[in-house]
């Protein structure tokens, strides 16, 4: 590459003055991409020593000659770098001094193999290799002042990065990490660029991705141009399927999406802004570009000015962006994005522009200018009301209101706000013009993954953006915001990608065979261990939408022969209609490879794996696994379970009382269904069936006699069916059909938001629980949260199986409803009441370790509630920083499992709850009917032998 600088004259006497050794060293970890070499390089010359340094596929490779003793503090120094190098092992070889007379970074080093262009992409995907790439870094603070400072030569440049920030994942090609091996490759380095790269004094020596206006990236301003059909944008609002699908399947962009894609990923090659990928293209001219770029920013400015909606080409995919204050532009970007309650994020230009909207501790101020430079969860200064409002209401009394009114279309169901600083020079240029804070949004419809070129953005983006703003630096992957907040001092991620992924976790138990995890179905991530290590991917999104599953399926086809030549293990959630279990089914060819892993386990062995925990039967632990919905040994909906988990006999002791979900899939979307369903169950159906003749119509007085409680009032999850659809769900649940059972503390959150009239629709996962929290906030405001938490009872014991029973609990609450109490007291009592059912559950089974895991546990209130009473009691509580609690880490928690079963010498059966030993019995509650099932758990393989699982 060049050869290195030699040292000063004094160091040289110095060295020879000494014993000189010659050490090799293999640097494993997060060391490429991340300044490593001009790090390493200035540690050299400080202590003296001659050598040189490479990147390999697999590592970085160090060789030192020099005194003995300077040897040993360059290793300690290197050690001592911190992120965002992250030196995970270093292999020391001993060797015969050659003499050397200077230290340089040399050439990397590249298989020599007829398919290496896809054996290092794997590489660099996978990152399973022992030398991984960093993920993405934000813009660094040096380079966002030469971005403000018109003295210097890379002022108000978009592109500005250097050896410490700026894009990795999302542009690399293949491994070792060089210029050559990313989608910078086709911006040859102009004179000043090459003497910056080639200068160890100056910040961008070795940075890959550094560029300038005479020789990087440009920008292109393109405005929305009619559809297939000849219809404007415009005309689009409704937000129905667009021209651009024409069939209406999507098949058209889903075609385009692969092949973009899948060629980039697969062949190596990019489409670049010039030459054979832009032919016919004129707007892509450099030289235009160049003498343009002000202009094209200056008209997206006055574009979002306008109120029009903008799409950008960001990092890792595009973002749509609006003013946050323009109540009718955001409305018309929720009517557009199909996306009508969930909160939007906001981008703003400094951390004095965020304290203007929301209160910032000093930990929230740290992680918003960190390098990943996530989106953080703050608490707003103006809160919307939820006084039996639902999502409407005034502010809390007391709250200084922000500089600057927002739309309450921002964020309608929230007491927070999504906020981030600009992460690339682009977005730091955007928000210093706009001067305001932006609604920074994913750039695709509701339910689809991101766009990441500009050809299929300006065909599945037609109708929702009114212009883009795009550059001619490929993105290979998408790679969305992370999502970030501080919960009890420290940081915990809510959606893990941009700036933190990919990343490796190192296993408590190695991986005798490679073992490729697949996920669950929402929440979508795929990880890949080798020995010690897991490699675990981004966030990929719900595998609801054609596209999300294409999206999936191309980073299958990255990992290469990983899953299909037989050598690795297949990992996958036991439910038989997730789309992760039939890839792993079609991966398996020889039918002996896949491995079905209950759901709730593999969120405890999750959070295992992310603390370092390794369970034994001599230090068992509890896991608290509260989500949603997952399929249990039973053969029921699984979501609100205490599980033993000691490596050897897991097993179910405790659960929640289940409750019938009428309509299945249908109440996971219409709280009210899970209302009636409890109050079903728990009422009992005569009760429950007088109460709503009584209220068959709304009542006009609260004086009205109504039902056989005495109660003049209809309850609102009563009231939110017509009478016809009511009388049919009360059919539907009287007779069993379509009425699964469930124990999912998270539609139990569903029943009481219903119950208390906050969400009775809702049009995004987890919107009523939201509401729910947000209001059992409120108490704090009133004084209501000294109220004490509601009782909830438990039947049975450790030993035969413990139940939560609900039942005490909703009574209370219809009777505190009836009376008048706040929906903010009775919110709050319901958390605490869950809380306290927590730690009932620890001191019954004994077990001091307690695991809190699963989606539930992305509420704060109850996650904090549940710790504060556990370290209270005596208990030791974990949960999730370094991943999400929700089904994201299902990945992670499936590898363990299986990295445990392969020690299995016999096969074991996983006990159930009311078991009692390995037998291998029917499952409780099984029939010859063949609505249960029995399991059978063969050393590292699993099987789920049912004829009707829900």
């Amino acid at each position: 590459m060049r050869a290195g600088v030699p040292l000063p004259p004094e160091r040289v006497a110095d060295r020879e003055s000494s014993l000189v050794v010659r050490r090799s060293l293999r640097l494993e970890g997060v060391v490429q991409g991340v300044g490593l070499r001009p790090s390493v390089y200035e540690l050299a010359c400080r202590y003296g020593l001659f050598g040189t340094i490479r990147n390999r596929h697999d590592a970085v490779e160090v060789i030192l000659e020099g005194n003995a003793t300077a040897c040993d503090a360059f290793e300690r120094e290197l050690l001592r770098l911190g992120p965002p190098v992250v030196v995970e092992r270093v292999e020391q070889r001993g060797q015969r001094p050659l003499g050397l007379q200077c230290f340089e970074i040399a050439p990397s080093v590249v298989r020599n193999r007829p398919d290496t262009a896809q054996v290092e992409t794997r590489a660099a995907v996978l990152g399973c290799a022992s030398g991984q790439v960093a993920p993405d870094l934000a813009i660094c603070d040096a380079c966002l002042r030469e971005l403000r400072d018109p003295a210097n030569r890379r002022y108000r440049y978009p592109f500005i990065s250097c050896a410490h920030c700026g894009p990795r994942y999302t542009i690399l090609e293949a491994l070792p990490y060089d210029r050559e091996r990313t989608s910078m490759r086709a911006f040859p380095l102009c004179a000043a660029c090459s003497d910056e790269y080639a200068d160890p004094r100056a910040r961008r020596f070795h940075a890959e991705t550094l560029a300038c206006a005479e020789c990087g990236p440009s920008l292109r301003f393109v405005p929305a141009g009619q559809s297939a059909e000849g219809q404007n944008a415009a005309d689009q609002d409704a937000g129905g399927p667009d021209a651009a699908r024409q069939d209406g399947t999507g098949q058209g962009v889903r075609a385009r999406h692969a092949r973009h894609a899948g060629a980039q990923a697969a062949s190596g090659r990019v489409a670049t802004g010039r030459g054979e990928g832009r032919q016919g293209d004129p707007g892509w001219s450099r030289a235009a570009s160049l003498h343009s770029s002000e202009g094209v920013l200056r008209a997206a400015v006055e574009l979002v000015r306008d109120g029009g909606i903008l799409a950008l080409q960001g990092i890792g995919g595009f973002q749509l962006l609006v003013r946050a204050s323009d109540r009718a532009a955001v409305a018309r970007l929720r009517r557009r994005k199909l996306r009508p309650h969930k909160p939007f994020a906001l981008l703003c230009r400094d951390l004095a522009s965020v304290e203007d909207l929301c209160t910032v501790s000093a930990p929230e101020a740290e992680l918003l200018a960190s390098p990943a430079a996530p989106i953080v969860l703050l608490r707003r200064r103006r809160p919307p009301g939820y006084a039996g409002q639902g999502s409407a209401g005034q502010g809390s009394a007391g709250q200084s209101a922000p500089a600057l009114e927002l739309a309450e279309e921002v964020a309608p169901d929230s007491l927070h706000y999504g906020v981030m600083l600009p992460a690339s020079g682009l977005h730091a240029l955007l928000a210093d013009e706009l001067a305001e804070p932006i609604v920074a949004t994913s750039g695709n419809r509701s339910g689809e993954p991101l766009c990441i070129d500009p050809e299929e953005a300006r065909e599945r983006l037609a109708g929702v953006a009114d212009a883009f703003l795009v550059h001619d630096r490929p993105i290979l992957r998408p790679c969305d915001d992370s999502v970030a907040r501080i919960t009890l001092g420290g940081v915990r991620l809510l959606r893990r990608a941009r700036g933190y992924a990919p990343s490796m976790f190192r296993l408590p138990r190695r991986v005798e065979a490679p073992v490729l995890a697949l996920g669950g179905h929402m929440k979508s991530t795929i990880a890949l261990a080798q020995g010690a290590r897991c490699w675990l991917g981004p966030y990929i999104g719900d595998l609801e939408h054609a596209l999300t599953c294409d999206t999936f399926d191309l980073a299958l086809r990255e990992l290469g022969s990983s899953g299909s030549d037989g050598s690795a293990r297949i990992a996958h959630d036991v439910h038989p209609d997730y789309w992760t279990t039939r890839r792993a089914r079609e991966l398996d060819t020889t039918g002996t490879r896949a491995s079905p892993v209950w759901h709730h386990f593999a969120h405890v062995y999750a959070l295992c794996a992310e603390h370092g925990i390794d369970p034994s039967p001599h230090a068992p632990v509890l896991g608290v696994a509260w989500d949603g919905a997952g399929l249990g040994p039973d053969g029921q909906l699984w979501g609100g379970e205490f599980l033993i988990c000691d490596g050897h006999q897991d097993h179910r002791v405790a659960t929640l009382r289940s409750f019938p979900l009428p309509g299945a899939t249908r109440a996971m979307r219409e709280p009210r269904r899970s209302a009636l369903g409890l109050l079903y169950a728990g009422l009992g159906e005569t009760s429950l069936r007088e109460w709503v003749r009584g209220c068959s119509a709304p009542m006009s007085t609260p004086t009205q006699p109504c039902g056989p409680h005495g109660a003049g009032w209809e309850l609102p999850s009563l009231a939110a069916f017509a009478h016809a659809e009511r009388k049919l769900v009360l059919e539907a649940l009287a007779r069993g059909v379509n009425a699964p059972l469930t124990s999912s503390v998270g539609r139990l959150f569903d029943a009481m938001a219903s119950l208390l009239d906050l969400c009775q629709l809702a049009t995004y996962e987890g919107q009523a629980a939201i509401r729910l929290e947000a209001c059992a906030e409120g108490a704090c405001s009133t004084g209501e949260s000294r109220a004490a938490a509601y009782p909830i009872e438990l039947r049975g014991d450790a030993a035969s199986g413990i139940e939560l029973d609900w039942e005490p609990l909703l009574r209370s609450v219809l009777a505190d409803v009836r009376a008048g109490r706040t929906p903010e007291c009775v919110a709050w009592r319901f958390h605490a009441a869950l809380a306290e059912g927590v730690v009932r559950v620890a001191e019954q089974v004994g077990i001091r370790r307690v695991l809190l895991t699963g989606g539930c546990f992305q509420n704060e209130l109850l996650l904090v509630q549940c710790v504060s009473r556990l370290r209270a009691r005596g208990f030791e509580p974990y949960w999730h920083h370094a991943l999400p609690s929700n089904d994201a880490a299902l990945a992670l928690g499936q590898v363990s499992v299986l990295a445990r079963w392969a020690e299995a010498a016999v096969s074991r059966p996983l006990p159930l709850l009311g078991s009692t030993g390995p037998s291998g019995a029917a499952v409780p509650g099984g029939d010859e009917s063949g609505k249960a099932g029995r399991l059978a758990v063969g050393g590292p393989a699993l099987r789920l032998e049912t004829r009707a699982c829900v």
